[in-house]
């Protein structure tokens, strides 16, 4: 498997530089704003991906900032609905993996899935699809570099370096006062994805 693409709205090629995406802070605090909502694998037909991983932490050697958890968005419609329960991640009510130690939901701390049996290439999509970014506070910093890491079972690996700008919200005047308007989209409310494909090797 190759690596990770930069999307229509990013900067940097595919396979290339980082991905780039913006998360609105106001978002984050609401309940989360995933980081690409719409992935595509490329991967041959059949893939095993039991015994492999999706990892999703701070880039090795990058400066702290961010502030903001990762994890995974619940919900979905039929065969791509995600749902957790002590630690088992299932797609469509299938048991595709379980989430690792590491993965804590803390700010700083990686976002681990490790794949089981009835992980398919679509479960995998639908999983990095529904990554997402949350915070119960307003982040403390404006950007943090992650790296996006998938492993295959049979070792294969992918991975991508991704910086998430944080944006403040607006604060705009009103009737009344100034109130806080959300108005600063995310990649996912923007409806282009910032990484792309995750392609095949030769």
């Amino acid at each position: 498997i190759g690596d990770l693409g930069a999307g229509d709205a990013g900067t940097g090629d595919a396979g290339t530089g980082p991905a780039r995406v913006a998360l609105s802070s106001a978002a984050l605090i609401a309940g989360g704003a995933r980081l690409d909502a719409d992935v595509d694998v490329d991967a041959p037909a059949g893939a095993d991906w039991a015994g492999g991983a999706l990892r999703v932490a701070p880039a090795p050697g990058a400066a702290a900032g961010g502030g903001f958890a990762l994890g995974l968005a619940e919900g979905g419609a039929g065969g791509e609905a995600v749902t957790l329960a002590a630690g088992e991640v299932r797609v469509g009510g299938v048991l595709v993996g379980r989430l690792g130690a590491e993965a804590t939901g803390a700010p700083g701390a990686p976002l681990v899935v490790e794949l089981l049996a009835g992980a398919t290439t679509e479960a995998v999509e639908t999983l990095l699809g529904a990554v997402e970014a949350r915070a119960t506070a307003r982040p403390t910093g404006a950007s943090q570099t992650l790296e996006v890491r998938l492993r295959d079972g049979a070792g294969a690996e992918a991975s991508r370096a991704l910086e998430v700008e944080i944006l403040r919200d607006l604060l705009v005047e009103a009737e009344g006062g100034p109130v806080r308007a959300a108005g600063l989209p995310g990649a996912g409310e923007a409806g282009a994805p910032a990484l792309a494909t995750l392609a095949s090797g030769e």
